[in-house]
């Protein structure tokens, strides 16, 4: 939409006086009043605005005879003062609208304590006033503009930490979920180890008692072997008497035997009288040898007995050492086990102790998981919070951007307005040219409206027009530069960087004052480009906060060449001391 200048309303006021056509008055009156009522979201203006103002013109409207600078003509003096008191009851509403909304229009309502001499000045007066009032609505629309943009910038970082921090927090809850998942396990671990350490006490108390048990079983056993050692060797000696005995009888059996023969000879010699005699010593003889042959068994019998003995009391050695073996180890394997039971009885008491503290912190970890559980959704909610308050803070983006559009529909004293009015220039200077190379054929459509874009490095690209327009297109936009640069300073303002960009976001022409931020042969894709790329007016005003946390006024101007959208002019400042 073209900017109405100031002038072209005093003429087009001036026509509908002349004309009397009431219609495109109350038009007028409407518009301006109702932009106002937008900007301060105010209904009252209009019926105001139809209360004081359209009695105004209507008396102008019936009346012939107006004032007239070429002919100095004034209206009757009655006349007059009917105008003096619209006029004095417009001024009480100026005048109201300056107390309610802090406009400083001082300077300009003191005149209202003097008679208008004319209509013109009365027009150019109240005109004069509504610029004043738009740049103020202008600086203060750019400004929350700036505020709606640190929200929106910090908002986002906000939002960027606390997604971290919930990860984090997640992740720490999923942690600690786990640890509690894993106390749990040691609570019933603990409890079983509780039974078992029980079950174990009670079955060292079974051992302890066979072993007592054993080692008494051992000992009697040992007091048993040691009798009949003793035993063994009292038949020992027993058996070695016996031999002796038995050694005695042979050595008499012997001497039977010996006799006997000495009978037998003898009854030989003896005779008939001696038959008698031989008889007794053939049977003493006989006793003699079965004497002999049994007290020989009987020896033998002894002295294979006493080899017996000898091995058997031998092995009842070998089992005493033994059962003294075992009654050492038992007595060592019953110290081994009291020490146990010390242990045991230790171990015992501390599982018993964790299984009662486990115990009671159960219900602790419980009221705890309870508690994550409240984290989380409270977390939860946090997140939504905070998508809630980016999405106001794009909506006050969005409010402050509408204001910026309709207020600048006026022509007014600010450097936004300068910079239209620059850029209006600068697009016509684009369009000739490039509409003069299509003519010429110098560059061809597709080369400008298709672009191919070819790498030169990682970050930056060409383009076949771009080779061939580099140097007039950085020349005119040099021009625009230079222009923005020096009148920025008179408004507080610094200028930063002018260039060109495609509808795709390729930069093909770009100056700026600090070459750092020349953005030239880049293929742009922030959240700026977008909005532009959606854009569907002409014009639009974005103010953004940088990585580095500068405030940056960004305007872009839809740019037709042969009135076919190629892409849009851009140009970007930020204010002088405002960080």
């Amino acid at each position: 939409m073209k900017m109405i200048k100031l002038k072209q309303i005093f003429l087009q006021i001036q026509i509908i006086l002349n004309h009397k056509n009431v219609l495109p008055i109350l038009f007028i009156l409407q518009f301006v009043f109702s932009v106002l009522g937008i900007v301060f979201n105010k209904m009252f203006f209009l019926p105001l605005v139809v209360f004081f103002f359209f009695p105004l013109f209507w008396k102008l409207y019936q009346k012939k005879e107006v004032f007239d600078p070429k002919t100095e003509r004034c209206p009757e003096e009655s006349e007059m003062i009917e105008v003096k008191e619209k006029i004095s009851k417009i001024n009480q509403f100026l005048k109201d609208i300056v107390k309610h909304n802090q406009i400083n229009l001082t300077k300009k309502l003191s005149v209202s304590k003097k008679l208008f001499l004319s209509m013109e000045d009365y027009i150019n007066f109240l005109l004069s006033t509504l610029n004043e009032t738009m740049s103020f609505l202008t600086d203060k629309s750019e400004k929350l503009s700036i505020f709606s943009a640190d929200i929106n910038y910090y908002t986002q970082v906000s939002q960027k930490k606390s997604e971290t921090q919930i990860h984090y927090a997640q992740e720490i809850i999923e942690l600690v979920q786990e640890l509690l998942g894993s106390f749990k396990i040691v609570v019933m671990k603990s409890q079983e180890a509780f039974n078992v350490a029980d079950q174990a006490n009670t079955v060292y108390e079974k051992g302890s008692l066979v072993m007592s048990n054993t080692v008494s079983s051992v000992q009697k056993l040992e007091s048993f072997i040691l009798d009949t050692t003793s035993y063994l060797q009292k038949i020992k000696l027993f058996t070695g008497e016996i031999g002796k005995v038995m050694k005695l009888i042979l050595e008499i059996a012997k001497k039977t035997k010996t006799l006997s023969i000495n009978a037998s000879i003898e009854a030989v010699r003896a005779g008939h009288l001696g038959n008698g005699f031989k008889i007794v010593a053939g049977e003493i003889q006989k006793f003699s040898d079965t004497t002999t042959e049994i007290s020989k068994k009987v020896y033998d019998n002894l002295q294979a007995l006493n080899k017996d003995m000898d091995k058997s009391f031998h092995r009842v050695e070998q089992s005493k050492e033994i059962i003294h073996s075992v009654i050492d180890d038992t007595g060592n394997l019953k110290k081994y086990f009291d020490e146990l039971s010390g242990f045991m009885h230790k171990s015992f008491e501390a599982t018993k102790e964790i299984n009662d503290v486990a115990m009671n912190e159960l219900s602790e970890v419980e009221d705890i998981d309870i508690k994550i559980n409240n984290i989380q959704e409270t977390i939860s909610d946090f997140k939504e919070d905070f998508i809630l308050l980016s999405k106001t803070a794009n909506y006050i983006t969005y409010s402050s951007e509408e204001i910026s559009k309709i207020i600048n529909n006026f022509d007014m004293d600010n450097f936004q307005s300068f910079c239209r009015q620059n850029a209006e220039d600068t697009i016509i200077l684009i369009q000739n040219y490039f509409e003069k190379q299509l003519s010429d054929r110098a560059i061809s459509e597709k080369e400008l409206f298709e672009a191919e874009y070819y790498p030169e490095t990682s970050e930056k690209f060409s383009t076949a027009y771009q080779k061939k327009s580099e140097i007039e297109m950085k020349k005119i936009l040099n021009q625009l530069k230079d222009s923005l640069t020096f009148r920025a300073m008179e408004f507080e303002k610094s200028f930063s960087v002018c260039f060109l960009m495609d509808k795709k976001g390729f930069v093909p022409f770009c100056v700026a004052e600090d070459p750092s931020v020349c953005k030239d042969k880049m293929l742009l894709k922030d959240p700026a480009v977008t909005k532009i790329q959606k854009n569907k007016e002409e014009f639009l005003m974005q103010v953004y906060l940088t990585e580095e946390g500068t405030r940056i006024t960004d305007l872009s101007f839809s740019l037709k060449i042969k009135d076919k959208a190629w892409g849009f002019l851009r140009m970007q400042y930020k204010p002088l001391g405002f960080f």
